[in-house]
């Protein structure tokens, strides 16, 4: 049998023209292309947290093991780098994240979601008020400050960020692994949305990396990583694009509904051990 259905060509869907009946339905979601990259000489100097006395980043537990820190996340990883050179408000903080680009590597829609991070942060014991700066024709606003455990949360998640490999769990993913959810020419024309918008990207991420060339490596590091992994991305969903429109990569209800009786035939049910 499973030679069979090695061999067997899948036949053509139900006339009907849907997805099988059985299968789920995932829908591959749209990206939005980030065209703001400002870093230069003169805002670079924001991107550098102080060094200084207990400050130095080159402490000798740099890979100690220590205790596990507040569940972390990537704004809130860049808030408190951000919080590291000195106390802001959070307006500040917004400019400088669209200054140096990090709001293509970070999720920040709204000014909202600033503050929704350093409601947080506060709650963890991480961030704190320092003070609230009062000017004629402006609203108030609160400068926030990093507290001593902010300081050793934002070295502790950037060595947990960089070193580690689980827990991601990317929608696209999933996804893929139902693609049989979509008839094939379905599945298709997604791929090639999907294809067409992470092409756009990487062509702009090319386009900061070429438009910057007398920064330091250092601090481009986030732009070579998302052209590496663009590139590599972009390179398989044209291979699979190719091989659906040529009809190597294919499937029907009938084929999936044979498959699954070959490796998952009925069995009589049997009562759990108690």
């Amino acid at each position: 049998m499973a030679s069979q259905l090695r061999a067997s060509r899948p036949s053509t869907l139900a006339s009907s023209g849907g997805p099988p009946a059985a299968a789920v339905l995932i829908r591959v979601p749209s990206f939005r292309v980030h065209l703001r990259y400002r870093l230069t000489r003169e805002n670079l100097s924001s991107k550098l947290p102080s060094m200084r006395g207990s400050d130095d980043l080159s402490s000798k537990d740099m890979t100690a093991t220590e205790p596990k820190t507040a569940q972390r996340s990537s704004l809130g990883l860049i808030v408190l780098w951000l919080l590291f050179e000195g106390p802001k408000h959070v307006y500040r903080m917004q400019k400088l994240i669209e200054e140096q680009g990090k709001d293509r590597v970070v999720n920040v829609r709204s000014r909202a979601s600033l503050y929704q991070t350093i409601e947080r942060l506060m709650r963890l014991g991480l961030v704190e008020v320092q003070e609230t700066v009062q000017s004629v024709g402006y609203p108030d606003r609160i400068v926030y400050a990093l507290t001593d455990a902010g300081r050793e949360a934002a070295r502790e998640w950037l060595r947990e960020m960089l070193r580690s490999t689980g827990g991601e769990f990317p929608d696209f993913i999933a996804a893929v692994s139902v693609l049989f959810g979509l008839a094939p020419e379905d599945a298709q024309a997604q791929l090639e949305l999907r294809a067409e918008r992470l092409a756009a990207e990487l062509a702009d991420a090319e386009a900061q990396l070429a438009g910057n060339p007398n920064l330091p490596r250092l601090f481009l590091l986030e732009e070579e990583y998302r052209r590496a992994v663009l590139d590599a991305e972009v390179s398989w969903l044209r291979g699979v694009i190719e091989d659906l429109r040529a009809g190597r990569l294919t499937w029907s209800e009938q084929w999936l509904r044979e498959l699954a009786a070959h490796f998952h035939p009925e069995e009589e049910s049997k009562e759990e051990p108690k």
